[in-house]
């Protein structure tokens, strides 16, 4: 590292890991009068903007307390402000769903029906910022502990800089792309300072799929600290694709050339290669680690330094987050960093390696329907202080930047309290149900149950995706299932029986109408190693952000039935 770069780091660090515990204390001192908080934030939006089109609709002028904002304005979807948005994209007209100058428009991935344009404005990225400074003052002391001096402490992004950011810049609109890549293209020139990555990749002109330059890059470099990612599967496919081809990239990094097939045009290659240096002992080095895998886990190896990885690892994604631990030393700790969405920044982790998060009480104004059994209860509505430890939430939000009591769809489990104020952590998607016979089988259901089942075969499970098929003489649950080695017929057979005997205590509808013969057997089906991987390449492949896909959890279109039918393994 230059000396440049070490002089950035160092102040970054240090100084934003101080502003990070005065973030953290204020995040504190706020949690303990969360009430309070929050009926001065819902105040301070209302205020602001009840000389909009939807201020003026709902007569945000006369409302007085929490009690009249409910009984005044109701509860929304996006379909309440599609024409708002579009008036706005489109024509560029301002101030009906907020005050503030909407400047930006967030795309969401568009894994549910349509892909959704959510309002951002100035203030959004407020609590964005501080999360990171909190999550730096975290980072920190785990750098010293592993005697790691803050001045070297770069890193492997594996967020994605080039993907649809600012995908939409003609006159007269409001700028569209995915808020992930968005927030990292406002700083992509000065990242090299703190990745081992060249301005010419961040830049994505003329780069193609980005894994394979940066898996060069971040192996070349045996120094890397931390690594980062939106999710955990997005940092277990980098490092899987690393496994998969590290004799390529070994070749490249002792060559100092790109692999002829590298998915960059010939002007990124000229510019990128004329850069790079060949290290023969850096790949020599790599040879010897990724040959002998007994020697202990390999990413660790590979970067002896790896201290921390920064990455949302709970629900869903606890599958990959395990995974992902065996391939570094049980001393590399987990950074959950921020619960946080295209519509709001919603919770910061404040403890390493628990995906729990506090809720945020200044970022906007939080209320909560019920969930029980699976079932969201509507007729009721809770306040953050009103929750209850053990028990399951839906989120209905209203934020910085014009959507009020907008239902998010995110259910949360409340882990512990901060004063008047829950930490929460995600459980699953409320529309993300498998409906059959009437009964609404949840994320929750299904995890629970894989996880019991995965137990009676001794085996991790590495993906699975759920299928209800309804149309069948007898209707039925089909489970795709990928796991680290092949079960045999006897294994599959005890992991069905688990499986079904789980969901039936799990879900106490499922077991009532299989025991009555309403429901017909679940299905067991295996697919090929990297089958889900491969589903999410089809997605990038599409046009899809890698910093917002999710794990497939239920099959609910035939085009994702095909490709997952397609996957089967034959030898099963």
């Amino acid at each position: 590292m230059n000396v440049l770069s070490k002089a950035v780091n160092a102040v970054v660090f240090h100084g934003g890991c101080l502003i990070g515990r005065l973030f953290r204390a204020d995040y504190e001192r706020k949690a303990r009068r969360g009430r309070a908080t929050g009926e001065r934030m819902l105040n301070k939006l209302l205020r602001r903007s009840r000389d909009t089109e939807y201020g003026r609709k709902y007569r945000f002028s006369e409302i007085r307390s929490v009690s009249d904002y409910r009984k005044m304005v109701p509860v929304s979807d996006y379909d309440d402000y599609r024409d708002y948005v579009r008036r706005t994209a489109e024509n560029g007209e301002q101030g009906l769903m907020t005050g503030r100058r909407i400047n930006y428009f967030a795309t969401t991935s568009g894994t549910t029906r349509e892909r959704k344009l959510i309002p951002q404005v100035m203030e959004t990225y407020i609590p964005y910022f501080k999360c990171i400074c909190v999550m730096l003052s975290d980072l920190l002391p785990i750098l010293r502990e592993r005697g790691v001096p803050a001045a070297t402490a770069k890193g492997f992004v594996i967020i994605d800089t080039v993907g649809q950011a600012n995908a939409e810049r003609q006159k007269g609109k409001v700028d569209q792309g995915m808020v992930s890549s968005y927030s990292l293209n406002s700083v992509k020139y000065f990242l090299p300072l703190f990745t081992p990555f060249p301005a010419a990749l961040l830049d994505g002109e003329g780069i193609g799929d980005p894994r394979y330059l940066k898996a060069l890059y971040a192996l070349r470099d045996a120094d890397l600290k931390y690594a980062s990612a939106v999710f955990s599967s997005s940092m277990l496919d980098m490092m899987t694709y690393i496994l998969e081809n590290w004799e390529r990239l070994a070749r490249d990094i002792e060559t100092g050339t790109l692999s002829p097939d590298a998915p960059v045009s010939p002007k990124a290659r000229r510019k990128l290669e004329r850069a790079l240096r060949p290290d023969p002992a850096r790949a020599a080095e790599l040879r010897e680690i990724f040959s002998t895998p007994e020697k202990g886990p390999v990413m660790s190896r590979v970067w002896k330094q790896m201290s921390i990885l920064v990455c949302i690892g709970g629900g869903d994604f606890t599958p990959f987050t395990e995974k992902l631990h065996t391939l570094f030393d049980p001393g590399v700790r987990h950074c959950h960093s921020l619960y946080s969405s295209s519509e709001c920044t919603m919770g910061v982790a404040l403890r390493l390696d628990d995906p729990s998060y506090l809720l945020l009480p200044d970022s906007g104004f939080f209320e909560f329907f019920p969930v029980e059994d699976g079932e969201t209860k509507t007729d009721r509505i809770l306040l953050p202080c009103e929750l209850e430890r053990g028990k399951y939430y839906e989120i209905v939000l209203t934020n910085l930047a014009g959507l009020y009591r907008y239902r998010l769809l995110d259910v949360v489990c409340v882990t512990d309290f901060i004063g008047e104020t829950p930490c929460i952590q995600f459980a699953y998607r409320a529309n993300n149900l498998t409906d059959i016979c009437g009964i609404h089988l949840t994320g929750r259901h299904l995890a629970d149950t894989v996880r019991e089942a995965a137990q009676a075969v001794d085996t991790r499970v590495l993906d699975y995706s759920l299928y209800a098929d309804i149309g069948a003489a007898a209707p039925h649950l089909e489970l795709f299932l990928e796991t680290e080695r092949p079960l045999d017929g006897e294994e599959r057979q005890a992991f069905l029986a688990r499986f079904e005997e789980a969901l039936g205590v799990n879900c106490w509808d499922y077991g009532f109408y299989r025991e009555n013969g309403q429901i017909g057997p679940a299905k067991l089906r295996p697919v090929r190693a990297g089958a889900f991987r491969r589903y999410r390449d089809m997605r990038i492949s599409q046009g899809a952000s890698a910093n917002q896909i999710k794990a497939l959890r239920l099959i609910d279109t035939p085009e994702k039935y095909r490709f997952i039918t397609a996957e089967e393994d034959a030898e099963a």
